[in-house]
């Protein structure tokens, strides 16, 4: 899951980072589109309170220059809110209307295609529904084009085309509300740019590395890039160009800002280097961040206590599919094997990094929380220890609400026929399973549910993942269910817990609410349960009261800083081996 705003990051906030190669990467394909979306719609007859209007339709055209043959998925989005542009919905809180159709092969140059008739997809799924909204207007829309394959993102990912902001009357997009059947004219959306890379950061201790895997690349049979934003303790880069004597070697967060591809490397004699090799911070965000959030971050950090004794490694998680939780699974690839085996040792030979194992510390929220568990299950000899904090379900019995093991199992209603929450408020809800699925279900790909299925399940015939459920009765697969114990972070643990206890024990931290946003309270307590049962030292935390984020304060960020230094500095004095319940008033 992501960070709410009181923890994290709003996912589709692309704030800018410089820019820093440890390897150019290949050319960047960039072009200018142009679209035509030229809207017709059918007006009623009668009173709107009575009567259903049919959809918007959409004639969308492409330069065949620009897009000579395209398979994907083509959007039209919606917003009454300002001043965020359409394009950057969906959001997962107060969904907006947005359609969207699939086209294969589609060749421009034989002609147009239609958005809004038969095969398209519709959110909300109900058409009076969409109605009612549309009537409520004004309105404003911009058609998305989703060509990069290695994001999750619509209208931020790079490389995305899009349109200027339309803005329309409520009768623009259907009958007036008092009855008025009047046909709106057609309305003409252009989409003729692109997505760019953001601008760098003014701060030359921060880099951005892009590094080609080459693991990930022979898996998916194209480029596929590893990325990273490093913050380095202020000076840092400074020292290693002076010390190097080389401006062209080091000077490369100067040249990011216009673009160029430099390479920061070691200086030529290490030893006499003033700058010592120190720890460094793996952070990984919730589902939707990037290593771009690095940016934001930046003032955070190092007004933390620590912050100067450490570097910062923003880690990105993102890719088409979702979050790809940096596991090596059969649809995403191997992300964590490429983490591990490629990046890493670029980091480490490109900054004043110290190599081992104590020095390579885990933190993440949420779905970058669950991230740093599994790393540190799965490689338990590379990092000295993880911080985690309100991560996604550890325990698949607890799947935010729903036992996915469970007979009849199913993600939209419980036992009793009760509507399942995802999402809450102390109680309130928030978003509901089926209409948060239905939401993804326009969006295809990318989804935080959907999210799941790319890292867990297994392949289907039609090379996507196999869902966990039915997307039309939320009826779990129970074979499904079945493949996904082998990524059930609390099984794993009590399965293997004697053979990996030598390497992890005391070095893996979960901390939670105790009213997470998202249910994941209730795995962690169900591992806890465990941890008290078995006497395992695995420190867990748990703030009652606390959300999703809330319990993440100064003093809390301040102990995992501490906590941090004292395993790199091998003065490690272990923390409350028992779990810990925090009164309320200390998480509200």
């Amino acid at each position: 899951m992501r960070a709410i705003r009181s923890a994290g990051q709003d996912r589709h906030d692309r704030p800018p980072a410089a820019r820093t190669w440890c390897e150019p990467p290949g050319p960047r394909r960039r072009a200018a589109v142009t679209f035509l979306v030229a809207w017709s719609l059918a007006a009623a007859g009668v009173p709107f309170a009575t009567a259903v209007a049919t959809d918007p339709t959409f004639t969308v055209s492409a330069d065949p220059a620009v897009v000579p043959v395209y398979t994907g998925r083509v959007y039209v989005l919606f917003a009454q809110r300002a001043p965020r542009e359409p394009r950057f919905g969906p959001s997962w809180f107060g969904t907006e209307p947005f359609a969207a159709v699939d086209v294969d092969g589609w060749d421009p140059a034989t002609g147009p295609i239609e958005v809004g008739g038969p095969g398209t997809h519709w959110y909300p799924p109900d058409a009076a529904e969409r109605a009612a909204r549309f009537a409520a207007g004004p309105w404003r829309a911009q058609a998305v084009v989703r060509l990069n394959r290695d994001s999750s993102h619509l209208g931020s990912g790079d490389g995305n085309a899009y349109s200027a902001v339309w803005q329309g009357a409520p009768g623009d997009l259907g009958p007036h509300a008092d009855g008025d059947a009047t046909a709106a004219a057609p309305t003409v959306l252009h989409v003729d740019r692109l997505v760019e890379p953001p601008a760098a950061p003014d701060d030359p201790d921060v880099h951005v590395v892009e590094i080609r895997s080459e693991a990930l690349s022979a898996f998916h049979g194209r480029t596929v890039l590893l990325r990273a934003s490093v913050i380095l303790p202020p000076g840092t880069t400074a020292l290693l160009r002076a010390n190097a004597g080389d401006d062209a070697a080091h000077g490369a967060a100067d040249d990011a800002a216009n673009g160029s591809a430099a390479a920061i490397t070691p200086p030529d004699a290490p030893a006499a280097a003033p700058v010592r090799p120190i720890p460094a911070n793996y952070w990984i965000g919730g589902f939707g961040s990037t290593h771009r959030v690095a940016r934001r971050e930046i003032a955070a950090w190092r007004r933390t206590p620590h912050s100067g004794a450490m570097a910062r490694i923003v880690l990105d998680p993102d890719c088409f599919g979702g979050h790809h939780v940096f596991a090596d699974s059969a649809n995403n690839g191997p992300w964590g094997t490429a983490l591990v085996h490629e990046l890493i040792p670029a980091l480490e030979a490109c900054f004043p990094l110290r190599a081992d194992r104590d020095a390579r510390l885990l933190s993440g929220h949420s779905s970058g929380g669950w991230t740093v568990l599994w790393l540190m299950l799965t490689h338990p000899e590379t990092f000295g220890g993880c911080w985690s904090s309100a991560p996604d379900p550890v325990d698949f019995h607890a799947f935010q609400l729903v036992d996915i093991h469970a007979a009849e199992a199913n993600m939209y209603r419980a036992a009793d026929g009760t509507r399942l929450t995802i999402g809450h408020n102390r109680g309130r809800p928030l978003l509901y399973a089926d209409d948060f699925i239905a939401m993804e279900n326009v969006l295809g790909e990318g989804g935080q549910i959907r999210s799941f299925e790319w890292v867990f399940s297994p392949r289907g015939a039609d090379g996507l993942p196999r869902p966990l459920f039915d997307r039309a009765t939320g009826r779990i697969d129970p074979d499904v269910a079945d493949a996904w114990r082998a990524w059930d972070i609390h099984a794993v643990l009590r399965e293997r817990w004697n053979a990996l206890a030598p390497l992890i024990a005391g070095r893996m931290h979960i901390y939670a609410g105790g009213q997470d946003t998202f249910h994941l309270e209730r795995a962690v307590m169900r591992l806890e349960q465990t941890v008290r049962a078995e006497g395992w030292d695995l420190p867990v935390r748990i703030y009652e009261g606390a959300d999703h984020g809330s319990f993440m304060r100064p003093d809390l960020i301040a102990e995992i800083q501490q906590s941090m230094l004292d395993v790199a500095r091998g003065t490690r004095a272990g923390d409350a081996t028992t779990p810990q319940r925090i009164p309320s008033e200390a998480g509200d």
